[in-house]
């Protein structure tokens, strides 16, 4: 906000030149008397100009305590949201359906990774029959593919692709 100078009337100024010492009201050269009164006017703007820079720090000192209670609203409002959303999250984790999900989740994990476990082992011990492994029964059974599924059966040269 631009400061503007207030022009005041006559009466003002010679408010003000009662407040002055005596030496300068004391009758001087026309030239002395335009300083007078220049100085004059320029002691009165001087004071609205205080007046206002007083006026401003204190409308500064209510904006700047009217921020600071806004800051300590926002953060109180801000802390009981955080305890809000850790309540509805801790609702949800204990409820039924997230629990089928947490093991819905685990299940699918663990087959995945089965999977890939048995491809792997298949590539690299293709003597080994896996399908004991799994649910779906072998075409051969009985003791001559014990041979073929015991522990030290030796693994195949390895190929130079790396594996998946």
């Amino acid at each position: 906000m631009p400061i503007q100078f207030i022009s005041l009337p006559d009466i003002a100024v010679a408010a003000l030149s009662s407040t002055l010492p005596n030496e300068v009201t004391t009758a001087t050269p026309p030239e002395q008397g335009e300083v007078v009164e220049k100085k004059k006017k320029k002691a009165i703007q001087v004071e609205c100009l205080w007046e206002a820079l007083r006026r401003e720090e204190e409308a500064f000192a209510g904006l700047k305590a009217a921020l600071t209670l806004s800051e300590d609203k926002r953060k109180e409002l801000e802390e009981e949201v955080n305890v809000e959303s850790e309540r509805a999250i801790e609702a949800f984790k204990s409820f039924k359906a997230m629990k089928d999900i947490k093991v819905s989740f685990a299940k699918e994990t663990f087959l995945e990774e089965f999977e890939i476990c048995i491809r792997r082992a298949a590539k690299n011990f293709q003597n080994v029959d896996l399908n004991l492994l799994t649910d779906k029964p072998s075409n051969e059974a009985g003791p001559s593919n014990a041979s073929a599924t015991s522990l030290t059966a030796q693994p195949t040269p390895k190929t130079s692709e790396p594996l998946p």
